[in-house]
């Protein structure tokens, strides 16, 4: 094997339908550095195991395989697969998701290289809605997003603009961070906003405003579902992970405000969502809490709240949200 500068982890469960766009995008790279790809599959039960063992026997030069004869779960998964990378720097792209600029890591690693106060890298991104094959570009940029850089640990607190598809870390910061068994004993399910935060702790992040990436929006996955109580319990833990990193670090006493208001905001939307008004009035109530942050959203807090209390409101303010999607995404 080659000695790499970049090892590109991907994690793996039954993508036998995706994983090749993955892999092809990892070996189209062109970099002036070795780099090597390193899969975690965890013992899928469709194609993927066959087609990442054929990969790596073609390619056996640069891609290694870390599996085992059971399921481990996505957390173990990514532990094994990020301890088995032995590059300066690490990439990760999981293997539903893709890359698409040829010279991203070259970008990325050129900057950590300039830059030894920088521990991560990440750019703007493209969303592609699986089930319709419809692509959005530049999805950041679309939304006049403006994405902080250099030191940014309460701007991830509040909204974290880092999507993981898109990172290049410094390895030795990236695994010290890592703390797994915190993620462990929170039963948390996934390990990355958890870990950019500690990482803006650790040293300064930067932001390319270009699309690299494609990130594949799936019916179900890990991050997004049709199913209210998985939507919930993401909410939840989402913000357990913000607070579990504010009585670590600190913040300042705005920045805790506004974790808490967009956390009861987020709960209102489930409660809508769920037509659950008891639910919704608790969230509904907690939001008055912070009324300095919310004269420009009241009127939405309003028509989740009443929605939710009345099936005849709920397919108005429906039918409103989905008129307002359809009227963005065409202006876009």
């Amino acid at each position: 094997m080659i000695n790499p500068l970049v090892s590109i982890a991907c994690i793996t469960y039954n993508h036998e339908k995706f994983i090749r766009d993955a892999l092809d995008s990892f070996l189209m790279q062109k970099t002036n550095f070795p780099i090597e790809i390193v899969i975690g599959e965890d013992y899928s039960a469709d194609g993927t195991r066959e087609i990442v063992f054929d990969y790596a026997k073609k390619y056996s030069e640069i891609i290694r395989v870390i599996t085992s004869e059971k399921n481990i779960g996505a957390i173990q998964n990514f532990i094994r697969t990020l301890n088995a990378c032995q590059g300066k720097y690490i990439a990760l792209c999981e293997a539903d998701d893709y890359w698409t600029d040829p010279y991203k890591l070259q970008k990325q690693v050129d900057f950590l290289e300039a830059n030894p106060d920088y521990c991560l890298v990440h750019s703007d991104y493209n969303v592609l809605i699986d089930k319709k094959n419809k692509l959005y570009r530049s999805v950041n940029r679309k939304k006049n997003k403006i994405v902080p850089t250099g030191e940014i640990f309460e701007d991830i607190l509040i909204n974290n603009p880092i999507a993981t598809l898109t990172v290049c870390a410094r390895a030795d910061v990236l695994k010290k961070v890592a703390d797994f068994e915190l993620f462990e004993k929170k039963g948390f399910l996934s390990g990355d906003l958890p870990m950019w935060l500690a990482i803006s702790r650790y040293g300064k992040i930067h932001y390319i405003g270009e699309p690299m990436a494609t990130y594949r929006l799936l019916e179900e996955s890990a991050s997004h579902s049709k199913d209210l109580q998985k939507v919930l319990n993401t909410v939840k833990e989402d913000y357990e992970q913000r607070i579990c990193y504010i009585d670590k670090y600190g913040c300042s006493e705005k920045t805790k405000r506004i974790v808490d208001y967009n956390y009861h905001y987020e709960l209102l939307k489930c409660g809508f969502l769920m037509r659950n008004r008891i639910f919704s009035k608790v969230a509904y109530i907690n939001l008055q809490k912070y009324k300095s942050l919310t004269d420009e959203v009241r009127l939405k807090q309003k028509l989740f709240y009443y929605g939710s209390k009345n099936v005849f409101y709920w397919y108005i303010i429906l039918f409103l949200k989905i008129l307002a999607r359809i009227i963005r995404v065409r202006r876009n």
